[in-house]
């Protein structure tokens, strides 16, 4: 952990949110309107000529882009602005960018896009640094491909995870002169990373100036607004328990952890801890917000009161704990709020009996309220609490998964008669079609992410994104044609990956690696393991067929799903790039197994489920799983199911070693291998494999029984649903796709 931020020079450097920006906002929008009085600027940042290339005069195109200088030229020159930074010490000579949000967002409102702004890169993750000289940005393996033909002129790729990469403050470290000052946003570093960050570059006479007012935001004159919308609410017959037993369960896990309060800010788990969901970010239903919940059971919450209609109000004035409502202030007032609430503790109470626990993943303008000594940094115990569903978010989340995959078949069974037709069919008409099927399923909400329709060499970019133009490439009878799609679901959330190809005889490479990707799924499918396992040991099991013929993905093997929440709920996160305290798999978990193979500018291959963690020791359990699901397949009222935690106090085993579970579903370590409770997957997701593209003689017994057991548990499943619904013509598709191999 990084040392005090109170003994450090930082100390020193305001978080100056109340500066005043007019006179930089006035500069830039000078630069805009009177271009001649800057110099011609490039993408790069250095100067450019007033004539064309070749010396001749500029053409429409080019005079235009000497007229509106870069985002990337704007943001450079408000390094040496004065106005802007004379409160803070001065000029910056660096000013460093992650791809985020207030709340660590994964996902992002179009006006928190703001390294697609700058740089013109569309993917999930990324992280720039920016000098008068440079201008990089780092981007893991699934965006290599993407990231090099996204960004524009003047920018360099950073390669995130591969061999002798080094991450953006080491570069900073090695490349800037004594003395340079780095700009940041403390809104978007948490606070373990500024107290690390800041450490590092303090140790090597470097300066970091956080300075809460986003410098790209005055660049950015056409900003997409703020829309706030209204919130909804989730009967307990939807989520199986009410906000005062949540609260309840995290006030324990705060005294556990000897503290008086905790402050929270990811988005997802406020709309779990409240059961409200909302619409501020696409394909995610949560809502801008911050939460905080004191030991004696007592909840605030900080939002727009413009997204609050009565019968949320009620809501929540219904639901608090401790024989009282939730209090709710408008978003803005959880730094005065948080403020008070420190500084009166001090006064009421002898220090050390004050300890407010910051999660680990909250922004450092937010964490640095509270004095280093009085702050118990870790991660969020309403990660552990949220990603192991109770009973009822586990029925619909298998009801769910039933109408998304019959959904995926009546799609598929569309899509082959049309190329078996002749009709021309894009990427993009093929998303659409694909999202028309589900937006009739029951309880729909939207997409759960954006659909991933790619043909031929656009499926070896793993998140490959679809615009108006790359969409237009069609999906012909040879084509290999990928889809990663979801759906939101009032009752849950779905996520599934296909691949197929409706050549009369596919390429045999493409079978082959087809078939090892499909053994690479079928490998971790099959895994039993001790109930708390670490989620990353899989991670090597899964891509072991793989490895043995010299192959890999830049991916990680699996993600947690939420119910009616986030597609990507980490932790569970199987792979080895992202660390959490909690990423243990437990008995309720929901997880997909996701192997893939990419072959640049030819094809890709993803293979995709979505997996329930049971218990393996329990006789039937898949079967049993399946029949629960196909009882009925239509949305139900249920009553209330219990729901187990593991333990996430600081003797929790996720400190330490794998634990188990007793009886009362609390973690606890096992001392005796024959007293460990073994868990194991059940599919969720029924969408039948392509049998024409596996390889017979690279399957063993194991492989090809799981593959029957699979297309037996998909016609049963999807296919009494294809028939209570009258679609017999998608059933006659899913009973062939589904004959024994």
């Amino acid at each position: 952990m990084a040392s005090s931020i109170a003994n450090s020079e930082v100390n020193k450097v305001p978080l100056n949110g109340e500066l005043k920006h007019n006179n930089a906002a006035e500069k830039v929008q000078q630069h805009q309107q009177q271009p001649n009085d800057l110099k011609t600027v490039n993408e790069s940042g250095g100067e450019g000529a007033e004539a064309g290339q070749d010396g001749t005069a500029p053409t429409a195109a080019e005079a235009q882009a000497q007229k509106k200088p870069s985002p990337l030229a704007l943001l450079r020159s408000l390094f040496n602005d004065a106005a802007l930074f004379g409160n803070v010490g001065g000029p910056i000579q660096a000013y460093i960018l992650p791809r985020t949000d207030a709340h660590y967002s994964e996902y992002l409102c179009d006006r928190d896009l703001r390294v697609q702004f700058l740089s013109g890169f569309t993917g999930s993750n990324a992280f720039v640094v920016v000098t008068q000289q440079d201008a990089l940005l780092w981007t893991d393996g699934r965006y290599f491909v993407q990231a090099s033909a996204e960004l524009r002129d003047g920018w360099t790729l950073m390669k995130q995870c591969v061999p002798d990469s080094i991450d953006p403050i080491e570069w900073c470290v090695q490349h800037l002169d004594a003395g340079a000052r780095v700009g940041f946003d403390p809104n978007l570093i948490t606070i373990q990373s500024a107290n690390t960050m800041m450490d590092k570059l303090l140790s090597i006479g470097l300066t970091p100036v956080p300075y809460t007012q986003n410098i790209v935001d005055l660049i950015w004159t056409d900003r997409p607004p703020d829309m706030p919308k209204k919130l909804i609410h989730l009967g307990e017959t939807e989520c199986g328990e009410k906000p005062a037993s949540k609260l309840r369960r995290l006030a324990q896990l705060i005294r556990k952890a000897n503290c008086d309060s905790i402050v929270l800010s990811q988005l997802d788990e406020i709309a779990w801890l409240f059961n409200l969901r909302g619409f501020d970010i696409p394909y995610s239903p949560v809502f801008f917000a911050y939460a905080f919940v004191t030991v004696s059971e007592k909840a605030f919450l900080f939002v727009d009161q413009r997204k609050i209609s009565s019968d949320v109000a009620d809501h929540l004035k219904n639901n608090g704990s401790s024989g009282g409502g939730v209090e709710m202030f408008d978003y803005a007032n959880i730094f005065g709020f948080l403020k008070q609430f420190h500084q009166n503790r001090l006064k009421d109470v002898h220090p050390e009996r004050h300890r407010i626990w910051l999660p680990d993943c909250l922004n450092f303008a937010l964490g640095s309220l509270v004095d280093r000594k009085c702050a118990y940094i870790a991660a969020s115990p309403v990660q552990a609490m949220k990603m192991v569903k109770n009973g009822m978010e586990l029925d619909g989340m298998r009801k769910c998964h039933i109408r998304d995959s019959a959904a995926l078949v009546k799609f598929f069974h569309w899509l082959r008669n049309e190329v078996a037709l002749g009709h021309l069919v894009d990427e993009n008409r093929a998303a659409r079609q694909c999202n028309y099927y589900r937006q009739q399923l029951e309880l729909y909400v939207s997409p759960s992410f954006e659909t991933i329709s790619a043909a031929d060499e656009h499926a070896a970019i793993p998140h490959y994104r679809l615009d108006e133009e790359s969409g237009k490439k069609l999906i012909g009878p040879n084509s290999v044609y990928l889809l990663d799609s979801g759906g939101q679901y009032r009752d849950g959330t779905t996520d599934v990956t296909r691949t197929v190809c409706f050549a009369e005889k596919p390429d045999e490479h493409l079978r082959r690696m087809f078939t090892l990707v499909f053994k690479a799924h079928v490998q971790c499918a099959l895994t039993k393991f001790p109930d708390g396992t670490h989620a990353v040991n899989l991670d090597g099991i899964c891509r072991a067929p793989l490895w043995a013929h010299g192959c890999d993905f830049a991916h990680g093997v699996g993600h947690g799903v939420g119910h009616f929440l986030n597609v990507h709920e980490y932790p569970p996160y199987i792979g080895y790039r992202v660390q959490s305290k909690y990423n243990y798999l437990h008995k309720g978990v929901v997880v997909t197994i996701e192997p893939g193979y990419y072959a640049q500018g030819s094809f890709g291959i993803r293979f995709e489920n979505c997996y329930e963690v049971v218990d393996a020791n329990a006789k039937g359990t898949t079967a049993s799983v399946t029949s629960k699901a196909t009882a009925s397949t239509t949305p139900t009222k249920t009553t209330t199911t219990s729901t187990t935690t593991p333990s996430t106090g600081p003797s929790s085993p996720a400190e330490g070693n794998a634990g188990g579970r007793n009886s009362k579903g609390s973690a606890e370590a096992v001392s005796s291998s024959d007293s460990k409770k073994f868990a194991m997957f059940a599919p969720l997701t029924f969408v039948p494999v392509q049998k024409t593209l596996l390889v017979r003689e690279l399957l063993d017994k194991r492989e090809i029984a799981w593959l029957n057991r699979y297309h037996n548990q998909c016609l049963e499943a999807v296919g009494r649903y294809l028939q209570e619904k009258g679609m017999q013509e998608e059933y006659n598709f899913l009973a062939e796709a589904c004959t024994p191999f």
